[in-house]
């Protein structure tokens, strides 16, 4: 039934679909936004928290040294800048001198400043001839030509004798240094380069990508002379000449400035407010990119392509979850894939170098997770709206709120379940609704039906439909009721009470009098909404539906009130009083059933005499079944004529009728009704 379907829960192919439709959308979102470098500035931020989460690291045999021109070995020349060249000249004589395979000087040599110490420095540089690469100005696109000579020309006196290189330090969000330009940019490599070079006699492999910039996988804290341990080994440029050769012999001697009013500092990941933000000299960045270099520890950006199916699989699983899974554990689902994927950027950093983007996935899953609560959130609207609408007629209000908090327990589309079905009717409605008018009989019935109906409501039944004057009731759905015949049974001798009350108002106002006659029966039926795909109704059908209705046409036969199959019986417990009244075959039935008469719950026990009644009634009943119909009779008349027993003055008739007309051979006690 389309009609119905589309308000029911999503189903779990829908969900799937939809989660999948999500994460699709999502995926490509996360492509366009990692193309487009969408919150860039904060997943910087996030690689930086990265680097102090895995902590400073050691390297062990490096080949690398730094030295530092600190405030104190340019001072003993008289100034600090420019960079005294007799210094360089000293400290270049000094390394060559030591042993030193390849001297970095990351100094710009722009300008002239004493003639005499620029030529004492080319000197120095000749005498290391092969060893020296110098730091130079980058050549932007914007120069001009004149721009590119003029740069050149400064540095003519040296060029004959040394290697050059451009720094290639690139600042990022917050001023934060992060990455390195290492490819070659037309004819010039950078600094890091030329000193790999000079040591390995050939360029990176880094290198066949121009303008390849690389994530710099910084290795602590911004070294320090002062340093007790420091990531490589460090010393000043004016103790440099005191120390032992084998500190310098065939390493690589990056020197470069040590003084931070000098400008050439940046801050780190590892600059942070515990430190006061302590900045790394840009000797040190070389260092670092240097040693990645060697020792291939590069960061490695994941690669695109599973980079999306990761994301894919991240996001559909999450969508997945968050349908699925019940509603108080979205939120908890939800914090644990958002910290587990900070986890696993953090994991895979930490232990292979390898960059997960964070923001932008962590972005997509808060989309991802408001997404699925609107679309789950709207379903359960429709599915609200459409319970309570559908079964507002036919439970009590708190029972359709129950209904609705928890709509799992239901399967409006038709489900096989044990439940018990109530059938009440009104005796001789047909004989005193003639002596009526119109108007008073539709007043009666419907203060009738309607104290009925809060009888039912109050034993959270469920009103099937009204037939005129009777009134069909189920127990046990669609909200799961294990008491089902207990509360059929509770709301039956109910209606009897609230019946005698009504019948003492009616007669006060000197009204008609009525009198109900109920059947109840317990067992399997199929219960769902049934009818067109415009027009439908919850109601119940199957063969315990048609016996209940049997039972209550029964009680015109017994004299009786309330009748219960033995079905129902059994779900009762010893917790009311009933009497078997027989065995019985209901029209269009072959099979015996036995029937009860439902007297009382045991909180109201019965008086001596309609327990004497009871025991006399049952000495007739066994009588009958074994065939003694004479012994039977004479019973049932002593009740007949003692107590005015209807129930006897059936069996009575039956005894006297069987005492004639023997039963056949087979018969167990049934009577074979022929009337509704």
């Amino acid at each position: 039934m389309p009609a119905l379907q589309q308000y029911q829960h999503l189903s779990a192919i829908h969900k799937i679909i939809i989660a999948a439709s999500f994460s699709a959308i999502l995926v490509l979102f996360s492509a366009a936004g990692i193309y487009f470098k969408l919150f860039e500035s904060l997943e910087d931020r996030s690689i930086d928290y990265r680097f102090l989460i895995r902590g400073e690291q050691t390297i062990e045999d490096t080949p690398l040294v730094l030295v530092f021109v600190d405030d104190t070995s340019a001072m003993e020349y008289g100034f600090r800048s420019p960079t005294p060249r007799a210094l360089l000249a000293k400290l270049v004589n000094a390394l060559n001198s030591k042993g030193a395979s390849v001297i970095g000087l990351d100094f710009v040599l722009d300008r002239s400043h004493r003639k005499a110490d620029d030529r004492l420095l080319a000197k120095a540089f000749q005498q290391a001839e092969g060893k020296i690469v110098l730091a130079r100005p980058e050549q932007q696109d914007s120069e001009t030509d004149v721009t590119r000579s003029q740069i050149k020309n400064t540095i003519s006196s040296f060029a004959p004798f040394v290697k050059q290189g451009y720094s290639g330090v690139r600042l990022g969000s917050g001023d934060v240094v992060r990455r390195m330009k290492v490819g070659p940019e037309g004819a010039q490599h950078s600094f890091v380069s030329q000193v790999y070079h000079q040591f390995t006699t050939t360029y990176p492999e880094l290198e066949t990508a121009p303008d390849l910039t690389i994530p710099i996988n910084f290795l602590g804290t911004p070294t320090r002379l002062s340093d007790a341990n420091p990531v490589f080994p460090v010393f000043a440029a004016n103790e440099v000449s005191q120390l032992p050769d084998i500190l310098f012999q065939d390493k690589i001697v990056l020197v470069g400035s040590g003084i931070p009013d000098l400008g050439d500092i940046f801050l780190t990941p590892f600059s942070q407010v515990e430190n006061g933000f302590l900045p790394m000299f840009g000797v040190e960045l070389h260092a670092i990119v240097l040693d990645m270099l060697l020792r291939d520890r590069y960061l490695s950006e994941f690669p695109a392509g599973l980079l999306f199916l990761l994301l894919a699989c991240y996001f559909f699983c999450s969508a997945v979850c968050f349908f699925f899974l019940p509603a108080r554990w979205s939120l908890p689902c939800f914090i644990l894939e958002f910290f587990g994927w900070l986890l696993l950027t953090s994991i895979v950093f930490s232990s292979v170098g390898l960059i997960l983007p964070a923001i932008l996935p962590i972005t997509c899953l808060i989309i991802l997770f408001v997404g699925c609560l609107l679309v789950t959130n709207i379903a359960e609207t429709k599915h609200s709206r459409f319970l309570k609408q559908t079964f507002k007629q036919y439970i009590s209000p708190e029972l359709v709120d129950q209904l609705v908090t928890h709509p799992e327990q239901i399967n409006l589309g038709g489900e096989t379940k044990n439940l018990t079905v109530l059938f009440s009717d009104l005796e001789g409605f047909t004989s005193f609704s003639e002596k009526l008018k119109p108007r008073d009989l539709v007043l009666l019935l419907n203060e009738y039906l309607g104290e009925m109906t809060d009888v039912l409501f109050k034993e959270k039944g469920t009103l099937d439909k009204y037939q005129g004057d009777a009134i069909m009731a189920i127990f046990g759905a669609p909200l799961e009721q294990p008491d089902h015949a207990v509360r059929a049974c509770q709301t039956a001798l109910h209606m009897q009470t609230t019946l005698a009350k009504l019948n003492q108002q009616w007669k006060n106002l000197g009204q008609i009098q009525l009198k109900v006659r109920i059947g109840i029966n317990t067992g399997v039926v199929v219960v769902g909404n049934i009818g067109s795909k415009d027009r439908y109704d919850y109601t119940v059908i199957g063969d315990e539906v048609n016996l209940a209705a049997r039972l209550e046409g029964v009680n015109k036969m017994f004299g009786t009130s309330i009748l219960i199959s033995e079905s129902t019986l059994q779900e009762l417990g010893d917790n009311y009083i009933t009497r078997e009244l027989g065995r019985i075959v209901v029209k269009g039935k072959t099979h015996p059933i036995t029937v009860y008469e439902l007297i009382s719950h045991v909180s109201q026990p019965l008086d001596e005499p309609k327990t004497a009644v009871h025991h006399l009634y049952q000495e007739g009943l066994s009588a009958f079944y074994k065939k003694n119909f004479e012994e039977a009779a004479q019973i049932f008349t002593k009740l007949v004529k003692t107590h005015q027993d209807p129930p006897a003055d059936f069996m009575l008739y039956q005894a006297q009728l069987l005492i004639t007309q023997q039963p056949e051979p087979n018969w167990k006690g049934e009577i074979i009704l022929y009337q509704k």
